[in-house]
């Protein structure tokens, strides 16, 4: 055998992920309120650009470098190779198991930690109520519409954990049918803390109670007497409940001891309102329109005569005041352009979803088709990752409501499917 040695040309393939593109890619996955933060920032250390109400974004410059020029195939195609897309694309849906479930006087499951009680641990978790009870939804319904439905029922709960809607109105509002919804609800009674996503004072003293098997024919008498027990008239109660006083006084203990409040002992949460990032409107046609929200969209210009008068003062600089500038400028044309490419990137993908959700958006939550991931990057040729990074924290306002854009979405993928889409 001999050894020989030779000279050989390899051709081969290969992305770099550039400072400007992580930031590009970062800038989808914000938030309207996360964005207008990061370009104050920007906006601070880059003196070229600055913030005007009521002027469009300037992003066209023909002394820009090449590395500057950013294409939203190019953020798509990078997203491909980002080690982080994996995280990115499994959304935090929040459905792992709750523990064991035991069996209640009326048949139903009620969830169960399995150990400690729930509101103890609440302490150390800190959650807000709607954090508590999200998890717990696909086990009380496992079917998906259900759940779409559910989801949207715990914006309804008031600080107590109520639901202190007329039926009517909300089922018109929900576009659902009022059996319907009071099927739903009533399997959301069954969650834990006991009580929660009542729709009377009654009714949850009535969850509680039949959940300790004490809902008796003479204890339900009594919950339909509450303004006379808030009275004082107990021996009244106690008449028509068929009791003596004895067991009334007893009957009333066991109710002073329930959680009339049961969603009081939660963090509260701050309420916002949150802006919507696209418009959504059906036309006279029935064709669907969907708008950018540019009210919420920093308005970002870049200042090219400022650059101009600096460019001239250190003409006869040395080449690092030079490059320094050029950067400052090259950066700052990037932003602006990345910034509308990002608006565009928003407004492809919902108008896909629309497109998808078009029966959703005309009648209602029974209506809402399964969609996942890569139906909409298969439609508007994007990788998965890039349109798990638009779709959370965006949000569309619709003539059903505000929706955030993931909520059109089934719950996750499997790791099987993420790692078999990675390229």
């Amino acid at each position: 055998m001999s050894i020989s040695q030779g000279l050989h040309i390899k051709q081969s393939q290969s992305l770099t992920m550039t400072p400007q593109l992580q930031q590009s890619i970062k800038m989808l996955q914000l938030t309207n309120q996360e964005l207008q933060e990061a370009v104050l920032a920007e906006v601070e250390q880059n003196p070229f650009l600055e913030i005007e109400d009521g002027q469009e974004i300037e992003i066209k410059d023909p002394n820009s470098d090449t590395d500057s020029q950013l294409d939203v195939e190019e953020v798509d195609r990078m997203d491909k190779w980002d080690n982080e897309q994996t995280s990115d694309v499994v959304f935090d849906d929040g459905l792992q198991a709750m523990g064991s479930y035991y069996e209640t006087s009326n048949g139903h499951d009620r969830v169960s930690d399995g150990g400690d009680d729930p509101l103890n641990l609440l302490q150390a978790t800190e959650q807000t109520l709607f954090e508590y009870l999200s998890p717990q939804i696909p086990i009380v319904l496992p079917n998906q519409t259900d759940q779409k439905l559910a989801y949207r029922l715990l914006d309804y709960l008031d600080d107590n954990g109520y639901i202190q809607v007329h039926m009517p109105v909300l089922a018109t509002s929900l576009g659902v049918d009022e059996s319907e919804l009071k099927r739903i609800i009533g399997a959301m009674q069954c969650m834990e803390p006991a009580g929660v996503c009542a729709t009377s004072l009654r009714e949850c003293l009535a969850i509680q109670l039949a959940e300790k098997d004490r809902l008796d024919p003479a204890m339900r008498r009594m919950l339909a007497l509450l303004d006379d027990v808030a009275k004082g008239n107990l021996k009244k109660v106690a008449r028509l409940c068929g009791v003596d006083m004895e067991d009334a006084q007893d009957m009333l203990k066991e109710i002073h001891a329930l959680d009339p409040k049961p969603g009081s002992k939660f963090l509260g949460a701050v309420t916002q309102h949150v802006q919507p990032d696209v418009f959504v409107q059906q036309l006279p046609d029935n064709s669907w329109h969907v708008e950018l929200n540019y009210d919420v969209l920093p308005k970002v210009v870049v200042n090219k005569r400022y650059y101009a008068r600096v460019k001239k003062g250190v003409a006869r600089s040395d080449d690092k005041s030079k490059m320094q500038v050029s950067q400052a400028f090259n950066h700052a044309s990037w932003l602006a352009k990345a910034m509308d490419q990002r608006s565009q990137t928003i407004l492809k993908v919902a108008s896909e979803i629309v497109a998808q959700q078009e029966e959703f958006l005309s009648k209602g939550v029974k209506y809402l088709k399964p969609l996942v991931l890569s139906d909409i990057a298969d439609a508007i040729q994007m990788h998965q990752s890039t349109i798990s990074r638009v779709v959370t924290g965006k949000y569309m306002h619709t003539l059903m409501g505000l929706f955030e854009f993931k909520y059109f979405f089934s719950s996750s993928l499997s790791m099987e499917s993420l790692e078999q889409s990675v390229v």
